[in-house]
């Protein structure tokens, strides 16, 4: 366990589970995060994220105090494959790009307040489904370098039952998501 001080959006100090397997982890994924800090723990974050600018994963201590050693790993696998597989980058600059390339090709004219309504249109179309593609690489990602029954259990414990076959914008459903890992299952046998 490694203590870490560190600012006021974070606790004022803490400890965080699993740290040095978690960068012998990430070593073995060949990814290099933040030196002095590559894994804070946000307090009251049920979530976790991969911050692309200071370059280290945020746990959300919620979460992370509900999971075992090996589904903290499949949550460092599934956020290491978003960055690695540049999912971010794709959804803040390239898919606007292809909206933009795409309403061009289908309009064939100057921009306008038309063409940015289409172009608009096209993106809030995109955007879902590539997000939800995105969530499935990675969940696969995840359970590539854990395994397919690790990667199920992480995810029973980030969503209560009642709502696993909720889905949002940018994230399928808990169902949806373990039935795709269960055929991964299903292939390797």
């Amino acid at each position: 366990m490694t203590k870490i001080h560190f600012s006021r959006n974070y606790a004022s100090s803490y400890e965080i589970p699993d740290y040095e397997s978690m960068q012998e982890f990430v070593e073995r994924m060949r990814f290099k995060l933040d030196k002095k800090h590559p894994f804070v723990l946000k307090i009251g974050l049920d979530n976790a994220y991969y911050d692309h600018r200071k370059g280290r994963i945020v746990l959300g201590d919620v979460l992370v105090k509900r999971l075992e050693t090996q589904e903290r790993m499949a949550l460092i696998a599934h956020e290491l494959t978003h960055a690695k597989r540049g999912h971010l980058f794709k959804q803040i600059v390239f898919l606007p790009l292809i909206s933009f390339v795409i309403t061009a090709f289908l309009l064939r004219r100057e921009p306008d307040w038309i063409f940015c309504a289409v172009c608009t249109a096209l993106f809030l179309v995109l955007f879902p489904y590539v997000s939800r593609r995105f969530e499935y690489e990675a969940d696969a990602g995840a359970a590539h370098e854990t395994s397919p029954a690790v990667t199920i259990s992480l995810l029973k414990k980030t969503e209560v039952e009642e709502r696993w076959g909720y889905e949002s914008v940018t994230h399928p459903s808990i169902r949806s998501r373990i039935g795709r890992i269960e055929k991964l299952l299903n292939h390797q046998r």
